[in-house]
């Protein structure tokens, strides 16, 4: 048996000579992989055939088998997963425009992001603007990625970051609030004396911060610079673009522009 890495697809990919499951019983897999994510099996796939992509279907078709009644219990597997997908796809968003908007209001983000449907009072702006720069960053990638799990991995990995960068800020800036700003009226307090708040704010921005690293190193591997650059390289402009979009609107606030 022979393990090895594979940071397009999984977390680890254990490649066997014969794999014995649990379910069902009695049956040995020969050649076959298992792909391992998130400390569970994600995929048990011929070793030619293990794709992300691919690999819920894949897996599903061999638990349930060829029989109609399988057949229809993996297109409701199917069916699930794109519901996961788009659910969240649509949850964040929502918050993320939402978040927009509420900024440009305030005059920190062009007023473009802050326009609101007249009826329905959605950040539409937003919504517009995100749909056309999601459109961009996918044919942006689609031009580097070589395979689909590339792509995938490539567009999760560089959203992910984006996401998760916030959250370095946003735990010392709760201890800082509760220093100089404790009188504000909170849904939620977290108590304890100042030190254990740094501690407590410290382990999370460790642990958001080794998220983002494990996102474009493997430990143990050398960085592959061919997928985690494209990545690098987007959070990088993601962060100059923002910047300079906030830095803007502040000289037009000033009337400097």
């Amino acid at each position: 048996m022979t393990t090895s890495a594979a940071p397009q697809a999984c977390d680890l990919l254990i490649e066997a000579g014969w794999v014995v499951p649990v379910e069902p019983h009695g049956v040995v897999l020969e050649g076959h992989a298992v792909a391992v994510g998130g400390g569970r099996i994600l995929a048990v796939l011929p070793q030619a055939d293990i794709g992300l992509v691919e690999g819920l279907l894949d897996t599903a078709a061999r638990i349930f088998g060829d029989s109609p009644t399988g057949k229809a219990l993996v297109t409701v597997v199917g069916i699930g997963a794109l519901y996961t997908f788009f659910a969240n796809m649509v949850t964040w968003s929502l918050g993320a425009n939402r978040t927009a908007q509420a900024a440009a209001a305030d005059g920190e983000l062009p007023a473009v992001l802050g326009l609101m449907h007249p009826r329905h009072k959605t950040p539409v702006g937003a919504f517009l603007a995100m749909g056309v720069v999601g459109t961009a960053v996918i044919l942006a990638y689609g031009v580097i990625a070589q395979t689909t799990e590339d792509l995938f991995w490539t567009l999760f990995a560089f959203s992910s970051i984006v996401f998760l960068l916030p959250y370095l800020l946003l735990f010392p800036t709760f201890v800082r609030l509760r220093r100089i700003d404790a009188g504000t009226p909170r849904p939620y307090r977290m108590g304890g004396p100042t030190g254990w708040l740094w501690l407590m704010a410290t382990v999370c921005v460790l642990f958001i911060l080794q998220a983002i690293v494990f996102f474009v190193w493997v430990p143990g591997e050398p960085i592959d610079w061919g997928s985690a650059g494209p990545i690098i390289a987007g959070v990088v402009a993601t962060l100059l673009v923002g910047e300079w979009l906030v830095i803007r609107q502040q000289r037009i606030a000033r009337g400097g522009a």
